[in-house]
């Protein structure tokens, strides 16, 4: 939940305007925050899951 927490603050304290910011830890964990309202995304994992989006 820390990695979700950092995104966030990061987002909304430090990048100025409309932002999405897509992390991946060290573990594999894939995070997005945003200031905005929508962003095209997507990830895959080495395990096969997935992940498409447009909106939050």
């Amino acid at each position: 939940m820390q990695n979700v927490e950092a995104v966030d603050w990061v987002v909304k304290n430090r990048l100025n305007g409309q932002a999405w910011m897509i992390v991946v830890s060290s573990e594999g964990e894939v995070v997005y925050g945003s200031n905005s309202n929508a962003m095209f995304r997507g990830c895959v994992t080495e395990d096969g899951f997935m992940d498409v989006g447009i909106w939050e």
